[in-house]
């Protein structure tokens, strides 16, 4: 997440390309379901991820504007996928290490691909700092 060596082989799911065609759409009521949806999403694997983490009314407002604004690059950018792919996953880094700035401790040297840890596998000294 954090490691360098994570923006390797960085890409967008076919999924989310595909959707470069209803957001070209002009269509903002459907833009904005995707937007919300996006953020919901990501939220949830986040969670998934860490349930130590926890999202303020302003960082989920904050996430939901990062997703506007990929979205708004999809729509209006002439940049190849691959790059704003990489500018939308150090977005995400940004504003995870903002908002819960124990994640770069935890996963600065990880890979690119998380394995959700439960609190019973964090020791106890790291479950009395978090608390």
């Amino acid at each position: 997440m954090f490691n360098p060596r994570s923006f390797n082989e960085l890409a967008f799911l076919q999924q989310s390309v595909d959707i470069q065609e209803i957001i070209d759409s002009n269509n903002a009521e459907l833009e904005r379901i995707l937007i919300d949806y996006a953020t919901e999403k990501v939220l949830e694997e986040f969670c998934r991820i860490n349930q130590y983490f926890s999202f303020s009314k302003q960082s989920i407002s904050n996430l939901r504007l990062l997703y506007s604004n990929l979205f708004a690059m999809l729509k209006n950018s002439q940049e190849p996928i691959e790059e704003i792919a990489k500018k939308h996953y150090q977005n995400l880094k940004t504003w995870l290490q903002k908002y819960n700035s124990i994640a770069y401790q935890l996963y600065k040297d990880a890979d690119k691909m998380l394995t959700p840890v439960v609190c019973a596998e964090y020791s106890a000294d790291m479950q009395l700092e978090l608390l």
